[in-house]
């Protein structure tokens, strides 16, 4: 059996954005304010209420493939603010919107509240509407707290993780563009001048080239000749020094060099040949 395909960096990215905007959205649309008022509620306003509905209910909930039932108290209650009359459905705050697969978790809260049964009712002076028979924090308020705080957590980590790697791919591709275009610079500036030289130590006699009454007409072995390599000059060499030098590699063929009589550079392979093609 083949195993699925990890998700790519992109999937990774869009799931990381998802998971950390749904840890902000539990967190602070319903774990915080639904925690503030549990932790007022103690302080609210009571009145006087009756039980008019009480009984368990059940569903079918499917997950991997899987169906189990779930249980839970439906719970309604009446009670009368300032000549209004109200109706709630909470034991405590968020309890109809929670189930659980033991049904005597909610057998135990519907025995605790029978049909008809007189009951004292919170509620908030702000929204009356919202009355509940248990004050104070429950456990369930905790759990949306942790549930947010766990999804921005991690989706954070999961952004910062995308990022560092976006900024370290960034970096590596800006420095390999910068080093091939160095290198490319290099290589071009090499294929111009030649590979830079020193002969300073073997320059063995320097001639003016106002002393040198020569044509560069003539035959290349009775000139003298200046080697180039880059904004550097060495010479005049005797056409047997620059053979010499070709031969010891410490001048290559693509290294020009010219008459001080006058005439174009020549690269010294060229130079060379010459010789032997006479």
């Amino acid at each position: 059996m083949k195993s699925s395909k990890q998700a790519g960096p992109v999937a990774k990215f869009f799931i990381t954005v998802i998971m950390t905007i749904a840890g902000f959205v539990v967190l602070f649309k319903f774990g915080l304010p639904q925690y503030q008022k549990a932790k007022e509620s103690p302080n609210w306003p009571t009145v006087n209420g009756i039980i008019t509905a009480s009984s368990v209910e059940s569903r079918i909930e499917k997950s991997n493939k899987k169906s189990k039932i779930m249980y839970s108290a439906n719970i309604n209650f009446t009670y009368k603010v300032n000549g209004r009359d109200f109706t709630a459905h909470d034991s405590y705050l968020g309890s109809s919107s929670t189930s659980s697969s033991n049904q005597s978790d909610a057998r135990n809260i519907v025995n605790k509240y029978p049909k008809g049964k007189t009951v004292q009712v919170f509620y908030d002076p702000k929204e009356p509407f919202i009355g509940i028979l248990e004050p104070g924090v429950k456990t369930q308020h905790y759990l949306f707290l942790a549930i947010g705080a766990v999804l921005i957590v991690f989706g954070g980590l999961g952004l910062l993780v995308t990022f560092f790697k976006v900024f370290v791919i960034t970096v590596a591709a800006g420095s390999a563009l910068s080093n091939r275009k160095t290198k490319s610079s290099k290589r071009n500036q090499s294929e111009q001048e030649g590979e830079l030289i020193n002969l300073d130590d073997d320059m063995d006699e320097i001639n003016k080239a106002s002393e040198m009454s020569i044509s560069s007409s003539d035959e290349p072995w009775k000139h003298k000749w200046i080697i180039v390599a880059g904004k550097k000059e060495w010479g005049p060499y005797r056409y047997e020094k620059i053979l010499e030098f070709l031969d010891q590699g410490k001048v290559k063929p693509n290294h020009k060099c010219y008459s001080p009589s006058g005439g174009e550079k020549v690269q010294i392979g060229k130079l060379s040949n010459i010789k032997k093609a006479s």
